[in-house]
């Protein structure tokens, strides 16, 4: 893997952490679809189980600590869209990293 997409959870704190795991987690159960863009993957998810404070949180803290992902957040009918997106070879590191099924 590039060495220069290596997330450096170090920079969060312990309360910090815990949250982003919890986030993650609950993360995965949110997803309703996942596609393939250029430089990324556009994430779906339902909105009242992964609300927009969730995606607020978790997006903040992702780009904390993974400062080479780039975040856009987009919301209609239920759905809220998290399109994560980097430098070229970001692809695979975000599938692994939020353990997308692509």
């Amino acid at each position: 893997m590039n060495e220069s997409l290596k997330c450096d959870f170090s920079l969060l704190s312990d309360t910090e952490k815990q949250k982003r795991d919890e986030l993650s987690e609950k993360l995965k159960f949110a997803i309703t679809d996942v596609v393939e863009t250029e430089n990324g993957y556009d994430i779906s998810v339902f909105s009242n189980i992964y609300n927009i404070i969730d995606v607020d949180n978790i997006t903040q803290l992702e780009s904390k600590c993974c400062p080479f992902l780039n975040f856009k957040v987009t919301s209609e009918g239920g759905y809220t869209v998290i399109k994560v997106t980097g430098a070229p070879g970001v692809k695979q590191f975000i599938a692994d990293h939020f353990g997308l099924m692509v």
